[in-house]
């Protein structure tokens, strides 16, 4: 027996929103590293919906809702159940309404309308370490990278999950997984693309691109030149050497460092090349015709990087999964494979997993173009039941 429970994340534009703008810039296309206050991607309401006996629940580990409180939102605290002394808000019927939900982000401290964006620097496929958010880099400042303290520029869920046998028991040592992560927007494809989760459970700990189906796993290069004034519309530059900058991280291993030409600089500030570009995330044509943060010209004061292909190889990447990488094989024997976003236990007999949805900044369809547009995020969690 196959249950499933579907979780829609309806990510809207707030009126306010739509009217930011990015002042002193005179490229459209910055993205948020030029002004990371300014680029926001937002979002209003945020609904559950679920069937069968597969119950989803929120962790209250801070024990901030009533049993009324929680009935008030047509939701149900049990009585004495509590594991490792945290309290489970289960929805009660086919629908955990979007005002629950956001009253669970608000009393946590998490955004409530609004995502900015962060990066989670470099990351190993199979790496198993928690994601820490970074804030954008400073102009000029390479070797920086500032912890995000704030939470209120990101989306977390501690979910719970508890399968019902028909005798009233709970199902141990079952796997859930999230078997569709659609991403849609009817305005601008590229508004999509940002958008990361990372899952965390008591197994694993990975990324997922939702916007990204492909069969492999994926990455993002976290390094770079960059303009981050956005005021002259060519990459960042050290006034005293003329060395273009490069942002993020890479691989300096060995003692290594990008070098530059003495003497020789850039014959004119002609565009940068596309093709030299990593993972540009296939922009559209009118994103390439004009200077963003990632897309600019180089200075014609500036020398030349002389080792640029071995300093790009040296760029490090964030590798993600991908809304197919992550689902199970499905088959008449039940489902293998993939990566389950919670296990339920032999013990309390409940599967937990913090998802936490944010915006990666060094995708570079993060543009300012997208800020305020309207875009869906729908998760789809699904057991099988041997």
């Amino acid at each position: 027996m196959r249950t499933k429970t579907k979780v829609n994340l309806m990510l809207l534009s707030m009126g306010f929103s739509t009217a930011l703008a990015v002042a002193g810039s005179t490229a459209a296309t910055l993205a948020w590293y030029a002004n990371s206050t300014m680029a926001k991607v937002s979002y209003v309401g945020t609904s559950v919906s679920k069937s069968g006996r597969f119950s989803l629940g929120l962790v209250d580990n801070l024990h901030l809702f009533t049993p009324a409180e929680a009935e008030s939102y047509n939701c149900e605290i049990e009585s004495g159940e509590t594991v490792d002394g945290n309290t489970i808000v289960w929805s009660s019927s086919a629908l955990v309404f979007t005002s629950f939900l956001s009253a669970y982000l608000e009393k946590y401290g998490y955004a409530v309308n609004v995502l900015s964006p962060v990066t989670t620097n470099s990351r190993a496929i199979d790496s198993n370490d928690n994601v820490t958010l970074y804030k954008a880099p400073e102009t000029g400042q390479a070797d920086i990278h500032e912890e995000v303290i704030r939470t209120d520029v990101f989306l977390r869920f501690q979910f719970a999950f508890k399968i019902v046998n028909s005798d009233g028991t709970k199902a141990a040592n079952q796997k859930i997984w999230l078997t569709d992560t659609t991403v849609e927007t009817d305005l601008l494809e590229t508004a999509r693309e940002s958008i990361r989760l990372f899952v965390n459970n008591d197994h694993e700990k990975f990324i997922v691109k939702p916007a990204d189906d492909s069969n492999t796993p994926g990455y993002t290069t976290v390094a770079g030149m960059l303009d981050l004034d956005g005021s002259d519309g060519v990459y960042d530059y050290d006034k005293n050497t003329g060395r273009e900058i490069i942002y993020g991280e890479y691989d300096k291993t060995g003692g290594f460092e990008p070098t530059y030409e003495s003497t020789d600089k850039y014959e004119d500030e002609g565009s940068f090349d596309p093709d030299e570009l990593e993972n540009v995330n296939d922009l559209e044509s009118r994103f390439t015709a004009n200077a963003s943060t990632f897309y600019a010209k180089h200075n014609s004061q500036c020398h030349p990087l002389t080792n640029f292909n071995d300093v790009k190889a040296r760029y490090k990447r964030a590798y993600y999964q991908t809304a197919t990488t992550i689902k199970p094989v499905v088959s008449a024997g039940g489902y293998t494979g993939g990566h389950p976003v919670a296990y339920t236990d032999s013990a309390s007999r409940i599967g937990y997993s913090t998802i936490t949805i944010y915006a990666e900044g060094w995708d570079h369809s993060l543009v300012d173009e997208i800020v305020g547009i309207p875009f869906n995020l729908g998760l789809t969690f699904e057991t099988d039941r041997n």
